[in-house]
């Protein structure tokens, strides 16, 4: 279960979709017109709600066994 939000590049100002685990991770991502942005996560709030439904996912698969 991945949880997505939308970010602005601060090149071009077009709006795309990113993944949270992927800020969490610092990851590089192409704009839709193809500038490069290193996403960073400030706070830790993405990575912790990211690893909240981690773990309820974990949680759902184990009660369907």
């Amino acid at each position: 279960m991945d949880i997505d939000g939308e970010i602005e590049c601060p090149q071009c100002g077009r709006s795309f979709t990113v993944l949270i685990r992927e800020i969490s991770a610092g990851a590089t991502k192409s704009c839709p017109n193809g500038h490069r942005i290193k996403l960073t996560e400030t706070g830790g709030a993405g990575k912790t709600a990211q690893q909240s439904l981690d773990d309820l996912d974990r949680a759902f698969k184990r009660f369907g066994k």
